[in-house]
């Protein structure tokens, strides 16, 4: 076959075999999704030298919002069911316990709505701070993927108590891993991209915290 007649392969995809999500229709959806939860959390490093780092915005996202909306329920889950068993010992009524429960059950239908806009937006931030920080050699979209198959530390939220901690930790982890991979570029520039939002957001609140502490004993001292 001549080379004009050679298929045009998607740029960046070319060396990649793609994570399992991205060959469900050879593996089966279930197995798919198994497979590409365990390959991210337990050997980040391959997975996303796998990954394709191009080739539409569906398929990472029905993943995120797949996979991170159970993770979310899961969490909600064990906190309706501890605030349930510890009812005597918090001193709330059973009301108040059902009330709490309610709020949780109207937020978990915005969960996909949740992990959408955290997804789009969590990316964003990440790649505008790769090319601050000397450029991201691939586009937007590479980070994007990277973004939405890191839901998968989600898997940790089955843990009880201290699940929802560990997931969190694992998933900054993750991510740094996941954008030196995917994006090439060095560990400490997908660090920085990683971990300056997160300081700059506990800075702010810090601060308003501070200020909160602050306004509060202006006015208990004006009320004396």
């Amino acid at each position: 076959m001549s080379a004009d007649h050679e298929p045009i392969q998607e740029p960046g995809t070319a060396s990649r075999r793609g994570l399992a999500w991205e060959r469900r229709a050879e593996l089966g959806p279930a197995t798919a999704m198994v497979q590409t939860v365990f390959q991210v959390v337990f050997a980040p490093g391959a997975a996303f030298r796998e990954m394709k780092q191009t080739g539409g915005w569906g398929e990472p996202l029905g993943f995120a919002v797949l996979v991170g909306s159970v993770a979310i329920w899961v969490a909600q889950l064990w906190d309706m069911l501890t605030r349930s068993l510890l009812i005597g010992l918090t001193g709330a009524t059973p009301e108040e316990v059902a009330a709490a429960n309610l709020q949780e059950i109207l937020f978990a239908l915005l969960a996909p709505v949740l992990v959408l806009a955290v997804s789009f937006f969590a990316a964003a931030v990440v790649h505008v701070l790769l090319l601050m920080l000397g450029g991201a050699p691939h586009p937007y979209e590479t980070t994007f993927r990277v973004i939405c198959y890191t839901w998968s530390a989600g898997i940790f939220n089955l843990v009880p108590v201290c699940g929802v901690l560990i997931a969190a930790i694992w998933r900054i982890f993750v991510q740094i891993v996941g954008i030196r991979e995917a994006q090439e570029v060095s560990t400490g520039r997908a660090a920085a991209a990683v971990l300056i939002p997160m300081v700059v957001a506990c800075f702010c609140l810090f601060a308003v915290v501070l200020v909160a502490i602050g306004v509060g004993s202006l006015a208990a001292l004006a009320a004396q």
